[in-house]
């Protein structure tokens, strides 16, 4: 089983106007509301593969669990730990022109629900084959709220790979997780260097790995470098029509899980990775395993020496 946690789901309500006009009513021609989050996206392709898989996320009771029922009509297996207050909210307002994004103030987390999620959470490892956490940044107050999960991972001998932001992907590397997912701007905070050659990215990875980081993905442009303590691979792939130049890190990381679970080689689990990332998968693009196999056609995967 693969348990992805979302630390950070969000509810978007879109308004779709002709036209924004400022300091005047403006009428929508369309209202949206939809679940948006990257743990949703990496859901929702494991559910399209047919494989087991668990999501865990906090679910807002003050807006009468608004996300627990968008996720029942999914049909997502979900573990949802509440919290007194809403779940985290957006609103978009989009012309042909404009666009605009409100959040709302962050959801206040008590010390009780985090104790929850820690017992449901080392449950729930305790079945899983992988742990993917993805949104690392979450809610006031709980800036080691992820890193702590890394640690129940580990404590558990689980494998856990991580995909967030740059602001936190920092923190959470230091925290060695199997597997860590960054693109090389990333890599370029981490190492604080500039990296413009090929055999600087591999000399900044061997650092992270020599820290106690087991394994790392760098994405750049259209080719990564994956290197682990016994395996370094080049993974290219072609920037055409078929494929988005610019690969989703949440979905990477699920397709290495994929590979775990599947017990598949290094350099299939490589080219699942990166088919998953470059579907670009989400709610309203809906990818299934032939367009996965599709995209993999495209994707060439060569072993090197470091």
């Amino acid at each position: 089983m693969i348990l992805v946690v979302d630390l950070n789901p969000i509810i978007t309500t879109e308004y779709y106007l002709d036209k924004f006009v400022h300091n005047r009513l403006n009428r929508a021609k369309r209202v949206e509301k939809k679940i948006n989050g990257e743990g949703i996206f990496c859901s929702d392709l494991l559910s399209n593969m047919n494989l087991d898989y668990k999501l865990m996320s906090f679910c807002g009771q003050k807006d009468n669990c608004e996300l627990q029922r968008y996720i029942n009509k999914l049909a997502f297996p979900y573990h949802g730990i509440n919290i007194s207050t809403s779940t985290l909210e957006a609103l978009q307002i989009q012309s042909d022109k404009d666009k605009a994004f409100i959040l709302s103030p962050a959801p206040k987390i008590t010390q009780k629900e985090i104790e929850d999620f820690y017992q449901a959470f080392t449950e729930a490892v305790n079945e899983a084959d992988a742990v993917v956490i993805v949104n690392g940044k979450i809610y006031n107050g709980l800036k080691n709220f992820a890193k702590n999960l890394i640690r129940i991972c580990y404590r558990l001998g689980k494998k856990v790979i991580i995909s967030s932001e740059n602001d936190e992907i920092y923190d959470l590397v230091k925290e060695k997780p199997y597997l860590s997912i960054l693109d090389l701007k990333e890599l370029e905070e981490i190492s604080n260097l500039e990296l413009e050659f090929e055999w600087e990215i591999i000399r900044s990875i061997k650092t992270l790995l020599e820290s106690g980081v087991g394994a790392a993905l760098v994405i750049d442009r259209n080719k990564s470098i994956y290197i682990d303590k016994s395996n370094a691979l080049r993974i290219r792939f072609e920037a055409n029509k078929l494929l988005n130049t610019k690969p989703k890190k949440s979905l990477i990381a699920t397709g290495f899980a994929i590979g775990l679970l599947k017990n598949y080689d290094l350099s299939m689990t490589a080219k699942i990775a990166l088919a998953s990332g470059l579907s670009n998968f989400n709610l309203e693009n809906r990818a299934d395993s032939s367009e996965i196999k599709q995209l993999m056609n495209h994707i060439e995967v060569e072993a090197f020496n470091v």
